[in-house]
């Protein structure tokens, strides 16, 4: 049985007003994939085929160069798991998206989502107002890691995503600020949130 998807319609009603009959057009699409600690959901030079809300568990995306990674992004319920740029051109990713934890999540296909864009004007506008705000995101996100001292964007990460120091490695979180693991470690044990 699948789990009802009410988070993510109330995820969804914070970038649109979408009403309950063309969320539920859209929910007819989902459909529902649990995952493994360590699965890889995007391989590199693969593209995202299909569009993932997370229902529990966490991912994240990042780089591989020389064996390092280089950590992009983290996603958690209910947002999208994604590499935008691979998803809406269907081109090759030059990222990698894997789980950190066990969880699950419904999915839909590219394919599926661009039919339900020319049935629904409503359910194009969200996932414009959606693709909008991750845009935003990323900016904020470079210019945080370019104007903001190492402190500052710890405090930053802290206010907006403390419940995973609970649940991945710090050295995930370190990569994601681009401070020195031992800068890190020094700020996780004296810095007050």
């Amino acid at each position: 049985m699948m789990p009802e998807p009410e988070n993510l319609f109330s995820f969804l009603k914070m970038f649109n007003d979408i009403d309950q009959n063309n969320f539920e057009l859209l929910s007819s699409k989902l459909k529902i994939k649990e995952f493994k600690k360590g699965e890889i959901i995007v391989n590199q030079n693969s593209i995202q085929k299909n569009i993932y809300f997370l229902i529990e568990g966490v991912h994240y995306s990042y780089l591989s160069i020389e064996d390092k990674k280089h950590i992009i992004a983290f996603s958690y319920p209910p947002v999208i798991s994604a590499i935008p740029e691979s998803f809406h051109t269907q081109s090759p990713s030059k990222h990698i998206i894997e789980a950190l934890t066990n969880g699950s999540m419904f999915y839909m296909s590219f394919s599926d989502l661009q039919d339900l864009y020319a049935q629904s004007q409503q359910i194009e506008r969200t996932f414009r107002k959606l693709t909008e705000a991750v845009l935003a995101g990323i900016i904020d996100r470079h210019l945080e890691l370019h104007a903001l001292s190492i402190e500052d964007r710890y405090r930053s990460f802290c206010k907006r995503s403390p419940q995973l120091f609970n649940l991945i490695p710090h050295k995930y979180i370190a990569s994601y600020l681009n401070i020195e693991p031992t800068n890190f470690s020094k700020l996780f044990n004296s810095v007050v949130i």
